[in-house]
């Protein structure tokens, strides 16, 4: 007879086994089978709290705080009997507070019965919220951007893009039941807007009556400008049978300068579009522009009635457009190769019309109506044995007597500012009506002889037309809204209900009916300057529909060369060195009927193509999936350290260069995302306590290089300790600030986070900014203590705790006491002033002592101010809650 048959194992001996077993695979960190081994415990022994505390114990570290609730309090029940004091007590109330904590519930109750809660205490008042997530969220959008400022706020005006138009719709897209939405981010001259409207009224006519839905698309751009100019296209569009509308409409889009009766044509819809943003009448039933917009928008549209005011002249207008759009069309042969840059067939009159005398003619009816002189005097050109035809004088000078600049190709704002307001220098188009006449169809000598078009104005007007009977057929069933705004902002705004762009009902259109995801968002390539793949992933797909047929769509203009490879611009941007890795932790899929994919992983690569990604997986990642809690502590230090120490770089725009614009506000988005996807609310609360502490110990590096290369990505350095204390002023504010809208409480102490109510707006105003190029995000506050050093001078290596950093004592005290240095503030060029908001006890102390505050360049690490006083420089205003103080 077995020992196990002569004395049979109990059901209580059992359980102890499985607990047993299921504490050797939580020391391993096995947590999913721990806790199979110990459900089994429960099973075989209901009335024994231990499994059911070890149960608490591993579904806390699973994240899974509801649950580990659930089971401390079933064993709290089974531990009644015993006096709160209790060991088993004291850690099951440990346990059960700081669950509660990271589900933001009340914790008091619980955290009084501990023995030693002051700690706990403290994290229980740190999570104390002031306002409901929509207001907090309004006021941090508000009032924290969430790049670096330039110091050259007004950006540039592009009223023409170079790209060939691409409709964002295909058939998976149609097949769905319910309206369709798009949002378009740089809008800029509306090409890919109208190539949809075209190519869905194609697809709809071939689907027949039975198709009934209903179309939203929102028009964003950052230029009040080019919002107004799509404005007067969408009015004389609308107007689907009027050929002089059509020919305005032309003249606008295509053209340096356009004839009068295109002039008073365009001066008539200005006037009326006026009045009725004005009045805040409906622009049109099936146009929306809110009340907040249309200020922004009546500005230029004014300017543009008065003809600029009278600054620029038709012949320097003229001329001096011709000869940018030369050099434009010199420079785009020489890189591309003269083989790429293409030309309209059966065209060369017309083309040589433009390179001659600036002009684009309409067909032969609009001349005979209007332009016959000029029509006669341009019809046989004067061709010399080589060049351009020679410009006959009578034609030039009726031009410049009756023939008037396109306004709509300057944008008051930027030109008040390019080259200071006195200048009377025409602005730099990058604009030629060949190219842009081209762009539309792309057409090869075949479908040119099919279709008969033999004029640049035959390829505008075909166009057009598409688009104006576009909207005929669609209008009523569909929403246009335009919006001026930068596209993250925007995008995070309306993810948030933040946006106060949408207001107040316009006749039918009722923005609280509009949509809050869509079908695709388009965003060019905007994100080369603002912080690339991780803005697309952070603010773009979050405003998907959860369809697989939704898109984010982006492309690489600016820097392309830099890339090897698709990977190594993942890697730049996320940190994450492989597509599987920025799928599951971005909760994206890529689309394999991207462009960009073609080549993907070749040498013919072409990673200007737009790329498609995809809603993926709203279920959150297994435990198998996730980093270790080691590798994610220190994907997040690599983040903060990538942004606070970017690589040096040269401030001049090249083909190479990657942007580094985002500031430490991105770390708190990134947590948020890692949160929904299923990493544990207490590992990314511990990562932001250990920043906090000041210094952290770390195996990740400041980059090494300006572009990350897989390879560094992936490399662990010896794990060294590093002095963060030169942020922790603003990291600490951020925190407080920002844990009125984390999906999760944190468990570390009050006493390293201010109270809101210590958290206070300040303003600097600092003499004129010094060198070139200061449109770009690059810069930082910086307060340094002069009582220690006399001025900051090789500031990165300064700030550079590591191997390739300034190991010298001086630049170790600089570091620990004499130095703070914020990458979330606002500058206003026109009285240069910073504000920003900062814990008051850090400012105090500064104040008190011998600090100064410089503004520093982050790309050439140079100071571009000289240093003002702290003390007699800095103006408080109110605490975050709006106090006075």
């Amino acid at each position: 007879m077995s020992q196990s048959e002569a004395h049979p194992v109990s059901a209580e001996e059992r359980s102890v086994q499985a607990r047993s077993r299921g504490n050797d695979l939580y020391r391993k960190g096995l947590f999913d089978a721990a806790t199979k081994a110990y459900f089994e415990a429960v099973t075989l022994s209901r009335n024994d709290p231990a499994p059911l505390s070890n149960l608490s114990a591993v579904q806390f570290e699973l994240g899974n705080y509801a649950g580990s609730q659930l089971y401390a309090e079933k064993a709290l029940k089974l531990l009644q009997s015993e006096a709160d004091t209790s060991p088993k007590k004291q850690k099951l109330f440990l346990r059960l507070a700081k669950a509660k904590l990271l589900m933001l519930q009340d914790a008091e109750s619980v955290a009084s019965r501990l023995d030693c809660a002051d700690s706990l205490h403290k994290s229980v008042a740190a999570m104390s919220r002031s306002k409901t997530n929509s207001t907090a969220w309004t006021k941090l959008l508000d009032e924290l951007p969430r790049y670096r400022p330039s110091l050259e706020t007004e950006p540039e005006y592009y009223p023409v893009g170079h790209d060939y138009p691409s409709p964002e719709l295909d058939e998976p897209m149609l097949d769905l039941k319910q309206d369709l939405s798009w949002l378009f981010a740089g809008i800029g001259d509306a090409r890919n807007f109208f190539a949809t409207l075209i190519h869905l009224r194609s697809k709809l006519r071939i689907r027949g009556a039975h198709d009934s839905k209903r179309f939203h698309f929102t028009l964003l751009d950052l230029k009040a400008a080019a919002i107004a100019k799509i404005l007067i296209m969408l009015h004389l569009l609308d107007q689907t049978h009027d050929t002089e509308a059509l020919a305005c409409v032309v003249y606008v889009y295509g053209s340096l300068i356009m004839p009068g009766f295109a002039y008073n044509r365009l001066q008539q819809t200005i006037i009326a579009l006026m009045q009725k943003l004005r009045k805040g009448a409906p622009l049109a039933s099936w146009i929306y522009v809110s009340k907040d917009q249309r200020n922004a928008i009546l500005r230029h549209l004014d300017a543009w009635k008065e003809n600029l005011y009278g600054k620029y002249n038709i012949r320097e207008f003229r001329e001096r457009g011709v000869i940018i759009a030369r050099d434009k069309h010199i420079d785009r042969i020489a890189t591309l190769g003269p083989s790429e840059v293409r030309y309209l067939p059966f065209c060369e009159h017309d083309d040589a019309l433009f390179w001659t005398y600036g002009i684009v003619m309409p067909d032969d009816k609009t001349l005979l109506k209007h332009e016959r002189e000029l029509a006669e005097l341009v019809k046989d050109l004067d061709w010399p044995s080589e060049g351009l035809p020679v410009a006959d004088q009578k034609a030039l000078e009726i031009i410049d007597a009756t023939w008037k600049p396109n306004v709509t190709l300057v944008d008051i704002d930027w030109d008040t500012v390019r080259d200071g307001s006195n200048s009377k220098d025409i602005p730099d188009f990058c604009f030629d009506s060949p190219d842009v006449a081209q762009k539309l169809f792309n057409p090869d000598e075949d479908t040119a002889r099919e279709l008969r078009v033999k004029s640049f104005w035959g390829w505008f007007t075909m166009f057009f037309s598409h688009v104006s009977k576009s909207i005929k057929d669609i209008r009523s069933r569909t929403c246009v809204e335009l919006v001026v705004g930068e596209m993250n902002e925007c995008l995070e705004r309306l993810r948030y209900d933040a946006w106060s762009t949408r207001g107040e009902k316009q006749g039918k259109l009722d923005p609280a009916l509009f949509p809050r995801t869509y079908n695709r968002v388009q965003m060019s390539n905007i994100p080369d300057y603002v912080g690339g793949a991780l803005s697309t992933f952070l603010y773009g797909v979050p405003l998907l529909h959860p369809d697989d047929s939704s898109a984010v769509i982006s492309r690489i203009l600016l820097n392309w060369p830099a890339f090897k490879t698709h990977e190594r611009f993942l890697t730049e941007y996320t940190l994450l060195t492989d597509v599987t890795s920025v799928e599951k932790h971005f909760s994206v899929k890529l689309r394999e009927d991207s462009s960009s994919l073609q080549n993907w992983g070749s040498d013919a690569l072409e990673l200007q193509d737009y790329t498609m990604w995809t809603v993926g997986s709203s279920k959150p990642l297994r435990g198998d999936q996730l980093m270790s809690r080691e590798a994610n502590e220190k994907y997040f230090q690599a983040h903060l350290l990538k942004i606070c120490l970017p690589y040096p770089r040269s401030i001049h725009v090249t083909n190479t260069g990657v942007r580094s614009p985002l500031n430490i506000t991105v770390l708190f988005r990134l947590i948020g995302q890692f949160h929904k996807i299923g990493y544990p609310a207490h590992w990314l609360s511990e990562v932001l306590g250990n920043l906090l502490e000041g210094t952290i110990m770390t195996n990740a590096r400041a980059p090494r290089k300006e572009v990350l290369t897989i390879k560094e990505a992936q490399k662990t350095y010896p794990s060294r300790a590093m002095c963060m204390k030169p942020w922790i002023a603003e990291l600490s504010t951020l925190v407080s600030i920002w844990k009125d809208v984390l999906p999760f409480g944190l468990l570390f102490s009050n006493d390293l986070i201010p109270n809101l109510n210590a958290v206070r707006q300040y303003t600097i105003k600092f003499p004129t900014p010094n060198g070139c190029l200061l449109d770009k995000s690059v810069f930082a506050l910086v307060f340094w203590n002069s009582a220690q050093e006399p001025s900051p001078t090789n500031l990165r290596a300064t700030l550079l705790d590591d191997e390739q950093g300034d190991r010298s004592e001086s630049a170790r005290k600089i570091r620990e006491s004499g130095i703070h240095v914020l990458s979330t503030f606002k500058w206003t060029q026109e009285t240069r002033t910073v504000s920003f908001w900062l814990r008051s006890d850090v400012v105090e102390t500064m104040e008190q002592g011998d600090w100064n505050a410089y503004i520093w360049r982050l790309d050439s690490w140079g100071c571009v101010t000289a240093g003002v006083s702290v003390r007699d420089h800095v103006v408080a205003g109110p605490n975050w809650i709006g106090e006075k103080v």
